[in-house]
């Protein structure tokens, strides 16, 4: 992002200077092609000065249409959401397991809740032995289990890089192990600074979606759980920002 402050404070700094230059100029010299050259520079600084101001007020104006563009599509996407997702995931039982963070986007609930889905387990690993066991007891109902969405994220301060890439990997071949027919799916926001969904490529799953936050990755996430495979999102680990939407 440019920084309009800095350039506006250096284009005065450079006026002040020359101004204190032409006076010195003027008193000791007391040559006009000096003064004139100094008038020259002033005169082209201030062209330079002029344009970076239309500059700026052409990218304020273009930054303020975006924004009332993005606007339009929030509300389109919020009303259309609904009709794309109900009844989706009918009956569909599903664990919701956080690792990294400790809470859900906002709405997300609800969105599973319109698809029809059912949330079995929910719960939140804070180190590597809450995964073990948890790991253990949700194997043990697996049978009963759909699918699962694991929330990765690097919110979480309190587990290492390490350990958080092993709790996600040991979940993951647990649960494959026992039910290869299960459906799971790793997911992040789109404002974590570090994606951790590179290192779940080797276990092909069923697919990722990075920007769970927004109403169009919850969207992805329905239909992806009714069997569209990919990777969704706005990241580099994205293949795609919308599953291609089928008949229900």
């Amino acid at each position: 992002m440019i920084d309009f402050k800095y350039h506006i404070t250096s284009l005065v700094a450079i006026f002040l200077a020359l101004a204190i230059g032409i006076l010195v100029g003027s008193t000791m010299v007391g040559g006009d092609m000096l003064v004139e050259q100094q008038k020259l520079m002033v005169d082209q600084l201030e062209e330079d000065f002029r344009i970076f101001r239309d500059q700026n007020r052409a990218l304020r104006e273009e930054l303020s249409a975006s924004r009332i563009v993005s606007d339009l599509y929030q509300t389109y996407a919020q009303e259309i959401m609904p009709a794309m997702v109900a009844g989706r995931l009918e009956g569909m039982k599903l664990a919701i397991i956080i690792t990294g963070r400790e809470d859900m986007p906002h709405g997300l609930m609800d969105t599973l809740g319109l698809a029809g889905s059912k949330i079995y387990y929910y719960v939140s690993l804070e180190s590597l032995e809450h995964t073990e066991v948890t790991a253990a007891y949700i194997i043990k109902q697996l049978d009963q289990l759909d699918g699962a969405v694991l929330f990765l994220g690097s919110g979480n301060q309190r587990i290492s890089p390490a350990e958080y890439k092993l709790i996600t990997s040991r979940l993951i071949s647990s649960l494959r192990e026992n039910n290869p027919n299960i459906i799971i799916l790793g997911t992040e926001t789109s404002y974590d600074p570090i994606s951790s969904l590179e290192h779940l490529n080797g276990f092909h799953i069923a697919g990722t979606i990075d920007n769970i936050e927004t109403i169009i990755g919850q969207t992805a996430l329905v239909l992806t759980l009714t069997g569209l495979p990919g990777n969704y999102g706005v990241k580099s680990t994205a293949q795609q920002l919308l599953p291609k939407l089928v008949a229900p």
